[in-house]
């Protein structure tokens, strides 16, 4: 029996985490916890021996996951695409703008377009309505797409671990980057759902003052200076007792 075909990785993006560098920055932050060479080593070997083998059913160039993710914030965000409360606007599917070709070409370029597009009505990120084509959420919901899910917390995770890792090396406080945690003791479980609606409130509208700040830098026109990118997270988590 023949193995499965692995998916293709568009290693040129600037979206996608290298793989070395999240090794090395969580090998780094482990050396840094006390661990020695040989726990890490036998720590890995037995993540990778229970690891799941089952290749996904579906797979998609992850370029093109963190692409649709962009596109649904420019629809949010630009002023011609929203109606007079702030809704999106219903547009036609193709042709000339304002579409939702237009709109993904401004973002992505002619390349990557139809494949943004159709992964977009894949995973049902835009559906159709009486006047034309709308997003379904102002985020990306990869829930429908198993490989973009992986690939959205692979990005969280080095994020994080960018993060920490600066962190860690860092001698003085300007150089720190922001990061902050809180965590309860042991607690009723039945005061789960609550704190969970509550974090899920608080984190959409402090992701989403954020998400237009680092827009406006995006377009404000500026000197000739270094470019970067920026990100900032938010999540929940929860330690079974």
């Amino acid at each position: 029996m023949s193995r499965p075909a692995r998916p293709s990785i568009a290693r040129s993006s600037p979206e996608l985490p290298n793989l070395h560098d999240s090794v090395r920055q969580f090998v780094r932050l482990l050396h840094a916890c006390g661990f020695s060479d040989r726990d890490i080593r036998d720590a890995f070997k037995r993540a990778q021996k229970s690891r799941t083998r089952r290749a996904p059913s579906k797979t998609t160039d992850p370029a093109i996951v963190f692409a649709a993710a962009h596109v649904l914030t420019q629809w949010f965000q630009t002023p011609t695409l929203l109606d007079p409360i702030g809704r999106p606007k219903a547009v036609p599917l193709l042709g000339a703008g304002p579409t939702i070709e237009s709109i993904v070409r401004s973002v992505v370029g002619e390349p990557m377009t139809t494949g943004v597009i159709a992964y977009l009505r894949r995973i049902r990120g835009i559906q159709k309505s009486r006047q034309g084509w709308v997003p379904t959420h102002r985020k990306l919901r990869v829930d429908r797409d198993p490989f973009g899910a992986a690939w959205h917390g692979l990005q969280s995770v080095a994020g994080i671990l960018r993060t920490i890792d600066n962190n860690v090396r860092a001698r003085k406080k300007a150089d720190r980057n922001f990061e902050g945690r809180v965590q309860s003791r042991s607690l009723d479980a039945a005061a789960i759902p609550q704190i969970h609606r509550t974090a899920r409130r608080l984190g959409d509208e402090y992701l989403a003052r954020l998400d237009r700040l680092m827009r406006s830098a995006e377009t404000t026109p500026k000197q000739r200076s270094q470019r970067t990118r920026l990100g900032v997270g938010a999540y929940f988590y929860q330690i079974r007792d």
